[in-house]
């Protein structure tokens, strides 16, 4: 369990996580652990507005796309047009692989299937999935790159590496993010950690080339929030394992891409080890 220090820590890393989706268009992975469904539900409305709804295992394709889209049109419809909507699928580990992978279709296509009509959905919205189990389909684990960050409310870093502003206005924010700079020394060495991550002895599976673009977004959403109009280092740093912990899977502890046989915190550590060897060997530029 959180101490009420250690929560309100957690709910201003969610918070700025979820200003960096905002700015970006995109996503949240979020590892919940633990924490039963109230405390989840509390600690949520406690950081933003948020329209909340539950995934089920009986759920099939229709019925959790149908919900997804209620969900998104009514949180849509509710929000002013400085504030992005944030929209939560709780446990989206219960459903099955087949329904993740068509709601994470949806997610990143902004279209819904000829089935349920066949329209466009708003592509102005946050959608946060919900899990406590890892998440373990093939054809799943290769679609976890629709979501700019994942995080571990279990495993979240007690301490904030920089101090990051609330973004104001989502509409200033997108134009100064627009205009932050990306020098090429940067650029190669975003590049550089992804590579080095791909051709790890412990990993089975590694990040996509897009990961290198996700990272460089992310830096500069870090980099508008720190009131930098350039991306340094620092705000490489600051997000590079939240934009990559999601996008690999190691040899040992998930060989076949079946339910590992031990613990997400466990996974998360071992991660976060091996981003320590590759930032060792490939060092920030000055």
């Amino acid at each position: 369990d959180l101490t009420d220090l250690e929560e309100n820590l957690v709910a201003v890393q969610l918070r700025q996580f979820v200003d960096i989706c905002s700015l970006c268009s995109s996503h949240l992975l979020l590892h919940t652990g633990p924490m039963n469904a109230v405390e989840l539900d509390s600690l949520l409305l406690s950081c933003f507005p948020c329209q909340v709804f539950e995934f089920t295992s009986e759920m099939t394709v229709n019925e959790a796309l149908s919900t997804l889209v209620d969900n998104v049109d009514q949180s849509v419809s509710k929000c002013e047009d400085y504030i992005i909507p944030v929209v939560v699928g709780t446990d989206f580990d219960l459903l099955s692989g087949i329904v993740q992978h068509e709601v994470l279709e949806v997610i990143a296509t902004k279209h819904v299937p000829s089935t349920l009509g066949g329209y466009s959905i708003s592509s102005q919205f946050v959608f946060i999935a919900t899990h406590t189990r890892p998440i373990s389909h093939p054809r799943v684990l290769r679609m976890l790159d629709k979501f700019l960050l994942s995080m571990s409310l279990q495993n979240a870093d007690r301490r904030s590496a920089i101090s990051l502003q609330e973004c104001q206005s989502l509409v200033t924010g997108r134009q100064l993010l627009a205009n932050v700079h990306t020098h090429l020394k940067i650029e190669h060495f975003i590049r550089d950690i992804v590579v080095a991550i791909r051709t790890h002895s412990d990993v089975k599976l590694g990040p996509s080339p897009s990961s290198t673009e996700a990272c460089i977004q992310a830096a500069k959403a870090v980099a508008v929030l720190s009131e930098f109009n350039f991306v340094a280092p620092m705000h490489v740093i600051a997000v590079v394992f939240e934009v990559l912990a999601h996008r690999f899977a190691l040899k040992d502890l998930d060989p076949n891409f079946e339910e590992p046989p031990v613990s997400h915190s466990a996974v998360w550590a071992e991660k976060k080890r091996i981003l320590q060897e590759v930032l060792e060997i490939a060092p920030a530029p000055i």
